[in-house]
């Protein structure tokens, strides 16, 4: 089974909506079976998203309690549980606000209280260990953004993941920040030994994106040749928001060149965001990422940004945690073709 092709932009909302995925659906299968958490990791662009929404509408339609929180814009322990707080069942949050107030905080689906340092940390505590009980997941998209009240989340997950037997959490998105906390706990920490399931998305092989890209382009009944399919892969690479571009400039009537075109321009707008934020303003870590550009030896890097080992070893584990370089023994690279061709021009 391969799967229905949508050239759609927005994330699929159902299991036969993703495109030779089936081996990832049953692991993750497997590891709701079992009760376990699991993140789902990868490369921005490559279906984190649909893979978890598909998942959920899937044990919806089974009976289970759903619910799904972006965390794009979240910071902090109270943004996570802000937005969490206001995708909960009407029910709940009237429960929650009794709950609240016998902390003395502030709680409504327009406001939450908070002071760090407070008793806001038990309130969330509480409330997340009054959750609905009866087989409910919660997707936590964007997971790795939340970068500030780690610590006090952390023994919160632990007593969640030791005491709810019918509650599944599902984190997505790279293995940084908190992430990185929740995959690599240390010894002493509360959720040591106990790191949830990892899934891990990979950009599709060559001959797999061209599958996909024929097969979307059949099904709008779009005419192509073979050379305009190759000449896809080859300037835009594999990655499923890349083609989904192309495919819907193709949709909607513009030709071949045009299409193309108009992807590598959106390709590289969100590859540029994403650079930007991985630069930070840093002139040495924008000289680093520009050599990547071209494959490049860590003592050549290390050269020529004039920064020291520790420096350049932390920003470049920080780049592969994103998936947005690849490491071949001392020598790195970024991954993605859009990527390097939006490095170059910044």
């Amino acid at each position: 089974m391969q799967g229905v092709v949508n050239f759609s932009m927005k994330p699929r909302a159902e299991i036969s909506e993703l495109y030779d995925r089936e081996k990832e659906v049953k692991q993750i299968q497997g590891v709701i079976g079992r009760g376990d958490w699991l993140s789902i990791l990868g490369p921005r662009m490559v279906g984190k998203t649909s893979l978890a929404r598909a998942i959920l509408d899937s044990y919806e339609r089974k009976g289970w309690n759903v619910l799904y929180v972006d965390l794009g814009e979240a910071k902090t322990a109270k943004d996570l549980f802000s937005m969490l707080y206001m995708q909960m069942p009407k029910g709940f949050i009237e429960r929650a606000e009794d709950i609240a107030s016998r902390f003395n905080i502030e709680i409504s689906r327009v406001k939450i209280g908070y002071t760090p340092g407070s008793k806001t940390m038990k309130a969330i505590d509480y409330v997340l260990n009054n959750l609905p009980r009866k087989k409910i997941i919660i997707v936590l998209d964007e997971f790795q953004t939340v970068a500030s009240g780690i610590n006090e989340l952390k023994g919160t997950f632990h007593k969640l993941m030791m005491e709810g037997k019918n509650l599944v959490f599902i984190f997505t998105g790279s293995a940084i920040g908190l992430m990185k906390t929740l995959q690599e706990p240390k010894g002493d920490e509360p959720l040591a030994g106990r790191p949830p399931a990892e899934v891990v998305l990979e950009p599709w092989s060559e001959s797999l994106a061209k599958e996909y890209l024929r097969a979307g382009l059949k099904g709008c009944g779009v005419p192509f040749t073979d050379e305009e399919i190759d000449d896809v892969t080859a300037r835009l690479g594999t990655l499923t928001g890349w083609l989904n571009y192309y495919g819907r400039g193709r949709e909607d009537g513009r030709s071949h060149e045009a299409s193309l075109r108009k992807a590598e321009a959106d390709a590289k707008t969100v590859a540029k965001t994403e650079l930007g934020k991985a630069i930070a303003g840093s002139a040495w870590r924008k000289k680093a990422l520009k050599m990547m550009g071209i494959e490049s030896h860590f003592n050549e890097m290390l050269t020529e940004t004039n920064v020291s080992p520790t420096s350049l070893t932390k920003f470049l584990d920080r780049m592969e945690r994103m998936y947005m370089i690849e490491k071949n023994g001392r020598n790195y690279s970024i991954a993605d073709k859009m990527y390097r061709s939006a490095i170059r021009e910044m």
